[in-house]
């Protein structure tokens, strides 16, 4: 997978001014090369009739330095499939040059091996709440690392709601693999991440964390900014006619009051005299994370708040499971949206489009794609900004518009 060409390079040199056999020479520079990481851990070398005539040997000449780094541990055979660079451990040192680039031993414009770190419990839950499709954003990094000539190497960790499975191991499994970078898609747990990235950060590699929470240097993160899909989700109500707002979530996180902030801050901004806002959001947070559980927690809250008589016309929910609870919950007092209310969620679940949702659908192939840039560059020693920050699409469908109706009984 990683071009050489040889063409500049004194293939006679010798070395302490004696001439080397054939055999000696090319296990001399192959060493070389495998010592300054030229193919790191994991990757394949070009084909032995790619490397005689690449040095101009012999196919057995280069059979038998190839044997010996074998013998080594330098390399691995693979029969049917080629030869490998094994990872002989990472270097570490206190020297990075920062905030804005990591000082990375690496020559530049070369490609590289990044691993992405991908909880399984993640993907059997397709959609993480509050973190956009993950699936997506692994789609993106692959295809993107495709486009850069980046291998990108999946990794999972544990089963679907294992507790004995922490990021700090999964990339400890990465370094094995001898990565020259890590993309974690989704981990919210700072204190983790912190330890992981200083753990990269000993070995001269670069973190990258995608998804809605904004991490911390030394981590890179490339997220986006839910404050922003609030404000946009609560204007689109307004645009729409809805004059009463409501900002709903049956549990609290942080992505959750970043959108709890955006939508209050537009209503602050808006005319008092015309639009009125209220929060509804639980203290505590949720048991269950999974989509299910959003929407029966949120069924539950709804009904609740239904019962005290509280008919908000425009509701901006935490996310599309808790938009689905609402809807369900509003039908059992007689009410739709679009005719009765509208009301618009987050993250574009799979369900949203067949329940005719609107929806803040993250920028899931951008996340993917910026993480792979920012690895590109802190690999070859361009500079890094810590942070990237992107913006979600407002996805209108018909629970944010009016009916003829609606709109006759709303006035």
């Amino acid at each position: 997978m990683v071009g050489v060409s040889l063409a500049s390079r004194d293939k006679h040199q010798s070395l302490d001014g004696e001439k080397l056999s054939s055999t000696r020479r090319v296990e001399q520079d192959l060493r070389r090369r495998l010592d300054e990481r030229e193919w790191p851990g994991g990757v394949m070398l070009p084909s032995r009739r790619s490397l005689a005539k690449d040095y101009a040997v012999d196919l057995t000449t280069v059979q038998r330095a190839v044997a010996r780094l074998v013998a080594d541990g330098l390399l691995r055979a693979d029969e049917g499939r080629g030869t490998f660079a094994v990872h002989a451990g990472a270097e570490t040192t206190d020297e990075l040059d920062m905030p804005v680039r990591f000082s990375v031993d690496r020559r530049p414009e070369k490609p590289i091996v990044a691993a992405m770190i991908f909880y399984s419990r993640l993907e059997a839950r397709r959609m993480l709440p509050g973190n956009g499709n993950a699936a997506a954003i692994l789609a993106a990094i692959e295809q993107s690392g495709m486009e850069s000539a980046v291998r990108i190497v999946p990794l999972g960790l544990g089963q679907m709601g294992d507790p004995g499975v922490r990021l700090i191991d999964g990339v400890r499994a990465a370094l094995d693999r001898g990565v020259e970078a890590v993309i974690v898609v989704h981990d919210e747990n700072r204190a983790e991440m912190q330890e992981a990235a200083h753990l990269c950060e000993r070995h001269r590699i670069p973190l990258i964390a995608t998804g809605a929470i904004l991490h911390a240097f030394p981590v890179f993160s490339v997220h986006y900014d839910g404050h922003e899909a609030g404000y946009r989700a609560a204007k689109h109500l307004v645009e729409q006619g809805s004059r009463r707002l409501l900002f709903f979530a049956p549990y609290t996180d942080e992505w959750v009051e970043a959108r709890q902030a955006g939508a209050g801050s537009y209503a602050v901004m808006a005319d008092r005299s015309e639009v009125s806002f209220a929060d509804r959001v639980a203290p505590h947070g949720l048991s269950d994370p999974s989509p299910e559980g959003h929407f029966r927690r949120a069924y539950e809250d709804a009904t609740a708040l239904l019962r005290e008589g509280l008919r908000p016309d425009g509701i901006v929910t935490a996310n599309d499971g808790v938009a689905l609870g609402y809807i369900a919950a509003a039908r059992v007092y007689g009410l739709e949206p679009g005719r009765d209310y509208l009301i618009i969620g987050f993250d574009d679940d799979p369900r949203s489009r067949e329940a005719d949702l609107s929806t803040m659908r993250p920028p899931d192939d951008g996340l993917g794609r910026e993480a792979v840039r920012l690895v590109i560059d802190a690999v070859n020693r361009r500079a890094v900004h810590a942070n990237v920050c992107l913006h979600s699409h407002l996805i209108a469908r018909g629970s944010t518009y009016f009916s003829k109706e609606g709109r006759e009984s709303a006035s």
